[in-house]
């Protein structure tokens, strides 16, 4: 069910880095308390203004930041 609900609403990136930047980029997830898909979605969060949400809710746009980037 999780799955399905996923491919329904979710769009899948594939996400390209060097592969020595892994291991460092796992542990500033760790050191913030998330996974490495949670970490990045953050910083692309804070960077378009986006709410980029694993769960029920829609995606909504940030008031004022981000306006008309994507």
């Amino acid at each position: 069910a999780n799955m399905r609900y996923a491919k329904d609403n979710y769009y899948r990136i594939p996400l390209l880095i060097p592969i020595e930047s892994k291991d460092a980029l796992k542990r500033c997830a760790d050191e913030a308390g998330m996974s490495m898909n949670r970490y990045i979605l953050t910083a692309v969060e804070e960077k378009t203004g986006l709410k980029l949400t694993l769960d029920k809710e829609k995606p909504v746009q940030l008031q004022g930041k981000g306006k008309g980037r994507v």
